[in-house]
């Protein structure tokens, strides 16, 4: 008896149920056709929009109980320029089976809100609000209770300039499957928060529009413990792939899970060399991210990249690969170029602990830095630099200044849409101080 009920448990968590739930849950978001930006929140929300209009990163456990927190390595400051484009943006995540709304966005986001309210000298109104539906008035309480100190804590990390033209206080909204979409009061900016799945208590099987399917909540969470086979897949990747894996009702195929792993795999790769051919006959560079004026940049390489056409595009600056798997190719002996093979994550962070002491003292004012993200070891090497030899309002130094961590967090809070991580930050640490 265990042994069927096991097996039928690990059929309703397949692969194809998990990207069939991912494509329902996606359609649901669409069909809201909200008139503000989407926004998807790293990681799981990038499963949910295929082409979203930004990134952010709010983490669900600086919105767990008790750990209440406003990051201040994760400032999101990015969204602004979407307010004051679009008067607002909505920001789509998941949670996984037995939640109505995740965290990030009934805490974590909320949270944001207040903190940048409170900060904005046009508004200055730090008032929190959190899903009623959801949020207790005894946890609204305790939040709230914090809200002030996280202000003071930030205040000097977000210049002022930061909220110019913001005139009026963002106020998030909840909406998830079965909700209607709320109007917004006047004189606010709505900040839509999406839950894109369902709450259910359990696996259930559903059939829409002729497919049927058992639908897994938050199928598209923690996707490296489910795709282990499939160690290419992304976000980007299965919505690349997947106008080749539907039928006529725009969901996948009747495949087992075989012949998806199998197809995925077949496309991605006749995909990645049509791409990788189309790049070196273009001969492509790299796509650069000034630092301001600087003369910093940074940028993410994802193909390999010819040295002569590299260097017609930068020849003023000096070129630094942190990558695993992509090179600049045919690099004279003496050049302006410095690669290194590192690996991403933990294992690359202490790569780059060990490797900055001798690439500080080689690198001039003019450098670009790019890694496999263009999000995590180059913006530790920008950081390093930026730390080094520029005020925190990236004017050129003339003497050597005193660092710290939150002269580290200031220049981290002016460089929008990258996140480095933890691990990232400590080697930047450890090198500085």
């Amino acid at each position: 008896m265990y042994s069927v009920v096991s097996e039928l448990r690990k059929e309703s968590l397949s692969l194809r149920n998990r990207l069939q739930s991912v494509v329902y849950d996606s359609k649901y978001v669409a069909s809201l056709e909200l008139a503000v930006p989407l926004i998807a929140n790293e990681r799981c929300g990038l499963w949910y929009v295929p082409h979203p209009d930004g990134t952010c990163y709010f983490k669900s456990t600086d919105g767990h109980n008790e750990v209440w927190n406003f990051s201040q390595r994760r400032l999101n400051l990015q969204l602004f320029d979407h307010l004051k484009k679009s008067g607002g943006f909505a920001i789509v995540d998941s949670t996984r089976k037995g939640k109505l709304i995740p965290d990030a966005l009934s805490k974590t986001i909320p949270i944001w809100i207040a903190v940048m309210n409170g900060l904005n000298p046009n508004v200055n109104d730090p008032k929190l609000i959190t899903p009623t539906e959801l949020i207790s008035p005894s946890i609204h309480s305790q939040i709230e209770s914090k809200i002030e100190p996280f202000i003071a804590g930030a205040r000097d990390l977000i210049p002022d300039s930061t909220f110019d033209s913001i005139l009026k206080p963002m106020y998030p909204m909840w909406i998830y499957p079965g909700k209607p979409i709320p109007t917004p009061p006047p004189d606010v900016y709505p900040v839509y928060l999406i839950t894109s799945s369902k709450k259910v208590a359990a696996t259930q099987r559903v059939t829409h529009e002729g497919t049927s399917w058992y639908y897994i909540q938050g199928s598209g969470d923690d996707h490296e413990l489910w795709a282990t086979d499939l160690p290419f897949l992304s976000p980007q990747v299965f919505w690349d792939v997947y106008p080749e894996l539907i039928g006529e009702s725009g969901y996948l195929d009747e495949y087992s899970d075989v012949e998806l792993k199998e197809m995925i795999t077949w496309i991605y790769e006749r995909r990645a060399k049509r791409q990788q051919e189309s790049l070196e006959a273009d001969e492509a560079s790299l796509v650069v991210t000034r630092v301001g004026d600087t003369g910093l940049g940074y940028a993410q390489i994802t193909h390999n990249v010819a040295y002569t056409q590299l260097v017609k595009d930068h020849p003023d600056h000096q070129i630094v690969i942190l990558s695993k798997y992509y090179r600049v190719l045919d690099v004279p002996e003496k050049s302006s170029v410095v690669q290194f093979t590192i690996d991403e994550g933990k294992k690359g962070a202490k790569q780059l602990r060990d490797l900055l002491p001798k690439l500080i003292t080689e690198l001039g004012s003019q450098v670009i830095v790019a890694c496999d993200t263009g999000k995590d070891l180059s913006i530790g090497v920008i950081l390093v630099l930026l730390a080094q030899r520029y005020t925190t309002d990236w004017i050129r130094l003339e003497q050597p200044p005193r660092i710290n961590k939150d002269v580290i967090k200031q220049h981290l809070a002016r460089i929008q849409g990258v996140n480095p991580s933890r691990n990232t930050l400590q080697s930047v640490n450890a090198y500085l101080m």
